[in-house]
């Protein structure tokens, strides 16, 4: 028999969605976690857009993903299989950047939010709102900066960016076995 089809004890070899989005999961995590932190100790979470550049690595993995899943399989991936992977991994990398985050904020750097505020005042002061704008929307800063509604949204952001993206990325590396199409 082929070795990608059975080992010894009957269990197939080939690569799992969940085996590979697991592992490429916990890098996309580790690496959330040091763009994360390069943000925070840089104060570039101020800077417009640059969070932007956190999507080139995360696509990356996608695409490795794939890529290692198509290697250790039958060579062949449809784009159900692509929308599991991708989705997985954001799904694992969201939760681990979620808690690091939760984490950081909570016990490492506590003033974090604080100066998060002050930007956003000093922000809206710059573009000429009044105290009655500004006071609102301190009010809208206060609701999304809780740390756990933002532990919530860290995950749900991160599986929405991540199906997007699985979107195209799926469409693109997608490799269906002949045999099985009708």
């Amino acid at each position: 028999m082929s070795e990608n089809m059975l080992d010894n004890s009957g269990l197939s070899e080939r690569a799992s969605i969940k085996s590979v989005s697991v592992k490429w999961g916990l890098i996309s995590g580790a690496i959330g976690i040091v763009f994360y932190l390069i943000l925070m100790l840089g104060e570039l979470y101020t800077v417009t857009g640059v969070s932007f550049v956190g999507l080139i690595p995360f696509v990356i993995v996608i695409l490795m993903a794939m890529k290692e899943f198509k290697a250790n399989g039958d060579g062949y991936m449809s784009y159900g299989e692509g929308l599991k992977i991708a989705v997985l991994i954001s799904l694992i990398g969201g939760a681990m950047l979620a808690v690091f985050s939760l984490i950081y904020t909570q016990l490492i750097d506590t003033e974090m939010i604080a100066r998060m505020r002050e930007e956003v005042v000093m922000k809206l002061e710059e573009q000429g709102k009044s105290d009655e704008e500004i006071e609102m929307g301190m009010k809208f800063v206060d609701v999304f900066s809780n740390p756990y509604l933002g532990f919530i949204l860290t995950i749900i952001k991160n599986v929405f960016v991540g199906f997007i993206l699985s979107l195209v990325i799926s469409a693109i590396a997608k490799n269906n076995n002949p045999e099985l199409e009708v």
